[in-house]
């Protein structure tokens, strides 16, 4: 404390110098800026701990410049020298304060619930006061970890701390809700697939334009709504829009593309997700039932039930996890649909079945344009007639397999044919090339700057279901790249189902998969149904994946949520993140085998002189940028985030060349041992020595003992022995 009470007096006295303001004024620069040269100064190099603290004009220029130049620009090469010079200071850190800033950064993000129809208006007059639940989500442990998923389970330095405020929704809304649940009930349609009686199926819209209206009015950070309405008949959310009533289970939930979704504790909730043997099933346990409890406990049984249904939320729909870590940022996204199609004649465009080009290039740019980021999608066609390579993928990753099945008369043995994701994989990286340049992609010439996606679809005629690894219509590749699958199959029931209804797969249709797809490669957008944790590892739940979700099949709307959009954003983000926070760090780790000791107190002793004012700015403008990247995530900004997160680069390989420079003034030295080291080392076998020694002489002088004794005692009673026996002998002689 008195080092840094120190250090703030010695600034405000070289702030204070005439002799410095006088030199400080000389400069070539306009008043403006020399005062705010002054001012950064003072402000600029003080910090302690994990914070650089920047004025708010520095702060609002930085800010200027992540949001209008590009982000692969050296920002510190853009200002003025005023400027630069402000970001001199040494900012004192010592190597374990550096490398804690760089390795571990939490972030705060507020998550607000809103409780509707548990103030004595709703289901069994509930009556459950938010301060209540707000004291068991205090209680949860509120860090999330960040992971990516793929290849391997990767930790990231970036993890979020979550807290919670619990406010009561507006006084009105749980009647208006009500009202409206009984409205769609009185006219809406009942079935008997998805439960073991009548359920009537009430359109989500019907619900969400209130809760949407309600939203409208708060600041737009993420809400989770919890509805407890009054209804007079069994009743679940209807998602489906045309189509058969199998293509889409209906659930109680809905997850908005702005930042809210609500869940209905009232709505009748059977069965959905993978069938026997699969993970993440959903029952009617899976979500806290006013009904399941005790009318006299249920007020106070139920929260912890409603906290961990909320914490689900934020591990599905906030935070969850990266599908990979390896993104970067282009100006330009180019998704190639290459159609490797088994026909002798390019099929026709209106063909149906295959990928909406205007849709999904609606969905992708979604995402992308916070990030100005433009996107475009494009189809070619190659024909297995023409392209000796497009079979021989196909034909080297189709496999086949038997499978039994139960039928009327006992089980019975079906083939069905799949197409092997790992050999499919093998062929297309070998011919990756090949393909692209017969389908007319050249991005060396034509594409300059910008990313490239191929979407490798196999277009088949055939009338049996083929799919990637027996269950999927798309999937992304290790290298990156998509691939799909589409026949001329009929639908088929799937392993997913509601209640005793399986969901039907159309082999035809692959827009919605190939979107989903998309996201992951492009975004690394991870599937809504998979979470992760310190405890569990990588868990499953499909409670989240109904509704407007591109991934998996229990949907089928081909629209993204503030889920997966966020998700794509924020991934963009914490991959620039952890991969210049961990370069840095090797970088300074690099220096502590330098130390004699293994111990570094500051890096600049080691640096040359005209080393340490660019090694000052650098780890000053990366600190700072990796804080304001934290807060902008926070604070839901995320295209401010990457912009921070991208710059960084940029101080990195700055940081890089500084410690290759310092690397090539080392001249490697082989110090031969002195004499007195001769000594200390011959001391060791000396000793050896001397105590094998005094050993080999004791036990020689102990054996010649034992050998004299043992002949004496020998002797006597051999004599003695003797002259018994000669006696006796003498005696029976005679």
């Amino acid at each position: 404390m008195e080092q840094q009470i120190s250090r703030t007096q010695r600034r405000r006295q070289r702030c204070s110098n005439p002799a410095i303001m006088q030199q400080t004024q000389s400069w070539p620069v306009n008043s403006s800026a020399a005062v705010a040269t002054l001012l950064l100064m003072c402000l600029v190099p003080s910090a302690w701990g994990a914070h650089v603290r920047v004025s708010k004009p520095m702060r609002d220029h930085i800010r200027q410049f992540v949001s209008q130049i590009p982000v692969h620009k050296d920002y510190l090469g853009e200002m003025t020298d005023s400027q630069r010079i402000s970001w001199s200071g040494d900012l004192g850190y010592s190597v374990n304060e550096t490398l804690k800033a760089l390795t571990k950064v939490k972030l705060k993000i507020r998550v607000y619930v809103k409780l509707v129809g548990f103030a004595g208006d709703g289901n069994e007059a509930l009556l459950t006061p938010e301060h209540n639940l707000q004291m068991y989500l205090r209680g949860l442990h509120s860090e999330l970890d960040t992971v990516a998923l793929n290849p391997a389970v990767a930790h990231m330095a970036v993890n979020p701390d979550i807290s919670f405020r619990v406010q009561p929704a507006y006084y009105e809304l749980a009647t208006k809700v009500s009202a409206a649940i009984n409205q769609g009930v009185n006219t809406g349609q009942s079935t008997n697939l998805f439960g073991p009686f009548q359920l009537h199926l009430i359109p989500y819209q019907n619900v969400d334009k209130l809760i949407q209206e309600d939203f409208d009015h708060s600041d737009g950070t993420y809400t989770i709504y919890l509805l407890n309405p009054a209804a007079h008949a069994p009743y679940a959310y209807s998602y489906h829009d045309g189509g058969n009533a199998t293509d889409s289970c209906p659930g109680s939930l809905w997850v908005s593309h702005k930042r809210y979704a609500w869940l209905d504790l009232s709505a009748n909730l059977t069965f959905y997700g993978p069938g026997p043997g699969g993970r993440g099933q959903v029952f009617t346990h899976s979500v806290p039932v006013v009904k399941h409890y005790k009318k006299d406990v249920v007020s106070k049984a139920i929260l912890p039930d409603l906290a961990a249904l909320v914490w689900s939320a934020c591990e599905h729909l906030i935070w969850p996890p990266l599908y990979h870590g390896k993104l970067s940022y282009n100006r330009q996204l180019e998704v190639h649909l290459i159609y490797m199609v088994e026909a002798l004649m390019r099929p026709s465009p209106a063909m149906a079945g295959r990928v909406d080009v205007a849709a999904l290039q609606e969905q992708l740019q979604t995402v992308a344009k916070p990030l100005k980021q433009q996107v475009s999608v494009t189809e070619h066609f190659l024909l297995f007639s023409e392209c000796d390579h497009c079979v021989a993928a196909y034909s080297g990753a189709l496999k086949a397999r038997t499978s039994r099945s139960a039928g009327e008369k006992g089980f019975h043995l079906s083939m069905s044919q799949y197409l092997d994701l790992t050999e499919m994989e093998k062929w297309l990286k070998d011919w990756r090339d090949v393909l692209l340049s017969e389908a007319g992609i050249n991005w060396d010439t034509e594409h300059g700057g910008a990313a490239i996606l191929p979407v490798f679809v196999f277009d088949v005629p055939t009338k049996e279901p083929v799919l990637l690894d027996g269950v999927l219509q798309a999937s992304v590749l290790g290298s990156g790249d998509v691939v799909a699958i589409r026949t001329a199959g009929e639908p088929f029931a799937t392993f997913f189902g509601c209640f005793d209804t399986h969901m039907a797969l159309n082999p035809k249709q692959i827009h919605r998969p190939v979107l989903a797809a998309t996201l992951q490669a492009a975004y690394g957008v991870a599937e809504t149904a998979v979470s992760w944790s310190q405890a569990t590892g990588k868990t499953w739940s499909f409670l989240w994946s109904v509704g407007q979700t591109p991934f998996g099949a229990l949907s089928n709307q081909a629209t993204v949520s503030f889920a997966q959009r966020d998700a794509a954003l924020r991934n963009m983000a914490l991959a620039y993140l952890n991969s210049s926070m961990n370069h840095a760090a090797m970088l300074i780790k690099g220096f502590e085998f330098l130390a004699p000791d293994g111990h570094l107190e500051q890096v600049k002793s080691y640096l040359q002189p005209d080393q340490v004012i660019p090694y000052n700015q650098r780890t000053a403008l990366l600190l700072f940028k990796i804080r304001e990247a934290a807060a902008a995530l926070a604070s839901q900004q995320h295209a401010l985030a990457v912009g921070y997160a991208a710059s960084t680069v940029q101080d990195v390989a700055a940081l890089h060349k500084i410690t290759r420079q310092y690397k090539s003034t080392l001249d490697p030295d082989l110090i031969c041992a002195g004499r007195d080291e001769q000594r200390r080392w011959w001391l060791l076998p000396m000793l050896c020595t001397f105590v094998t020694v005094v050993l080999i002489v004791w036990r020689c002088a102990r054996g010649a003992d034992d050998d004299g004794d043992k002949f004496g005692s020998s002797s006597k009673r051999g004599s003695l022995g003797g002259a018994s026996f000669g006696s006796s002998g003498y005696g029976r002689g005679f």
